[in-house]
């Protein structure tokens, strides 16, 4: 690492503990093979990265500097963040020159041109192997057959899939690869796998550096652990950055593991990312939610072929598997998978299953529900507002994530068209640890029988 010390914050003075030589002696006693230089002198700077050739121990170089040097108008310990007015321009580049030649410094080589975008030859994804044929290849056909399979799990059997087609898949992971289950990737194609280790900002950033040199990079932690990264998530937005973003253990269905391991806030954080446009009719962030195995694949295949940022929340649990291999799924879309008059439901991910068995339950009562499975942002609303203004203008939204997100959706959509009303239910307290995830849904007021008892309200 290099450090660059020169004794300022952007308000005043760093404490003395922040000096070089407290920076020096800190680093010295964590090992470090130390290099006190002048910062401002380039044949310093170039002895010190020479030297890393000769070190066996990690190497880092603390350089001295003054912060506007070579230009006083600079100097004043509190210019941060504003340029030079037009009329210094010529007197600060007359004192650096001046500077530079007291100093005796060789004029700077030109730097090295830029490197030019990766062009890495790919099959096309036609050629792509299918769900199942993907699923036994990852030796995951047993618990397929048993009709339940993880999103995670189809998610890895996916990256494997994608690898095999396209060069340009690279994968890092947050220390979690096992969790994830983007080992399937790394140990199919180990060369194109980064370990970041619990650094997730890194790894965020490291995956902008690969995107910008023409990979696709699918970077993977715990849902709740990217958003240690949501300010580098934003500064990959800003530069167009075409990463993928997965995060699994997503809303509450952990259960067991508590609430420090679940991503509640996530969906509200990425719907606004969505919600923004890089131009008309591109977002600037696309959000896929899975509810189950086949989708997960689909879904993963999408996100690679999308140019530009997108977000894929996984599960850890086992679920149903609800939809026939080949299932096509679009960007903004959504399916219906329950027709009724009463009333109409919107959902995806984990909390599907969830209500289509309330909705089960309430045809057996004879109230018919509408139910959706809306599984991403941008949403386009379209039929689900048709069929909610179809059944009696009554629509309850499902999710098992803090408010901001499918709720907000929705009810933002309805207020614009009129003529339905929105309800929503999701978790609007702290979850707890619970040894399973109905124990759970039903603490937190989001679980089958509350859904039904929602939409009997609802209906009458």
């Amino acid at each position: 690492p290099i450090f660059n010390c020169n004794g300022q914050g952007q308000a005043d003075y760093v404490s003395p503990q922040q000096s070089p030589e407290k920076l020096a002696a800190k680093l010295t006693a964590y090992g470090f093979d130390v290099r006190l230089v002048d910062g401002h002198r380039v044949v310093e700077l170039t002895g010190g990265f020479e030297a890393f050739a000769r070190t066996r121990r990690p190497m880092a170089l603390v350089a001295k500097t003054l912060k506007g040097w070579g230009v006083s108008a600079l100097q004043d310990h509190t210019w941060h963040g504003r340029p030079l007015a037009p009329g210094q321009l010529d007197a600060a580049v007359a004192e650096l020159s001046a500077a530079r030649a007291r100093m005796g410094e060789p004029p700077l080589p030109p730097g090295p041109p830029a490197p030019p975008k990766a062009s890495i030859p790919r099959r096309p994804q036609a050629s792509l192997a299918g769900f199942e044929q993907a699923i036994e290849r990852a030796g995951l056909a047993a618990a397929l057959k048993k009709g339940k399979l993880a999103t995670r799990k189809a998610y890895g059997a996916a990256l494997v899939a994608l690898g095999e087609v396209d060069p340009r898949i690279v994968v890092l992971d947050g220390d979690v690869k096992n969790s994830t289950f983007s080992y399937f990737f790394a140990d199919a194609f180990p060369q194109r796998f980064f370990e970041g280790k619990i650094a997730e900002q890194n790894m965020v950033s490291t995956a902008v550096g690969l995107a910008a040199a023409g990979y696709i990079p699918f970077a993977n932690s715990f849902a709740k652990f990217i958003t240690r990264a949501y300010d580098q998530v934003e500064m990959a937005l800003i530069s167009r950055a075409n990463i993928k973003l997965v995060g699994s253990h997503s809303g509450v269905s952990p259960a067991a593991d508590g609430p420090s391991q679940m991503a509640l806030p996530d969906v509200a954080f990425f719907r606004g990312l969505a919600q923004v446009e890089l131009e008309p009719g591109r977002p600037a962030c696309v959000v896929f939610h899975p509810a189950d195995a086949v989708a997960a694949f689909e879904m993963t295949r999408l996100m690679a072929g999308h140019a530009g940022m997108c977000y894929m929340r996984t599960h850890r649990p086992d679920t149903p598997v609800i939809y026939p291999p080949g299932t096509a799924f679009q960007i903004g879309g959504c399916h219906q998978h329950r027709h009724g008059d009463r009333a109409t439901l919107v959902t995806g991910g984990y909390m599907l299953s969830v209500v289509l068995a309330a909705a089960d339950r309430l045809a057996g009562e004879g109230i018919a529900c509408n139910v959706f499975d809306a599984y991403g942002f941008p949403l386009r609303t379209e039929a689900i507002l048709t069929a909610g203004r179809q059944s009696g203008g009554a629509i309850l939204t499902v999710e098992d994530n803090y408010p901001g997100g499918l709720h907000a959706a929705v009810a933002e959509a309805a207020a614009r068209a009129g003529g339905c009303r929105v309800e929503g239910l999701c978790c609007r307290r702290i979850p707890k640890s619970a040894r399973t995830a109905g124990e759970l849904l039903a603490y937190l007021s989001i679980s089958e029988q509350d859904i039904a008892a929602a939409v009997r309200a609802l209906s009458r």
